[in-house]
């Protein structure tokens, strides 16, 4: 991976989903501003898994990784479907059709696999996101990406 490569992290709050671009060096919301306004101290590593492979892992001083894992695109076959049931839920998320009981961030990390993004959800606060969505559709999700 290069320097090129970049990140995306969404944070979302009950007012609001600010999409920020995470590069290396450098770091910017979605319209160009500096992210110092959201008061986040976000940092971006290289996890090499072995030779060429491996996935950026962005973090968030403060908060947790609750949901981890990778996802793919909605193609006819049994992995795909299976990321299917995380990606659904993000997508109530992001059109605001279902808010998070507590601010989150959502980020979405290169791979060296073109097919696959490497997915994590942070939280400052878990016991309140897993309070709101529940055991079963946390199990869900954690088994969907897998």
């Amino acid at each position: 991976m290069t320097s090129d490569d970049f990140s995306t992290l969404y944070v979302v709050d009950d007012k609001e989903i600010t999409k920020c671009i995470i590069f290396n060096d450098m770091q910017l919301t979605d319209d160009g501003d500096d992210i110092l306004r959201l008061g986040l101290n976000i940092k971006r590593a290289w996890i090499n898994t072995g030779g060429y492979r491996g996935h950026y892992e962005t973090t968030i001083d403060g908060w947790m990784s609750i949901l981890s894992g990778w996802t793919t695109g909605p193609w006819d076959d049994p992995v795909a479907q299976k990321k299917q049931k995380f990606n659904d839920f993000i997508s109530q998320i992001m059109s605001k059709k279902i808010t998070p009981a507590a601010p989150i961030a959502l980020v979405l990390d290169p791979t060296s696999n073109v097919f696959s993004t490497s997915v994590s959800i942070l939280t400052a606060h878990p016991e309140i996101f897993h309070a709101w969505i529940g055991d079963d559709l946390f199990y869900d999700l954690e088994e969907a990406l897998l």
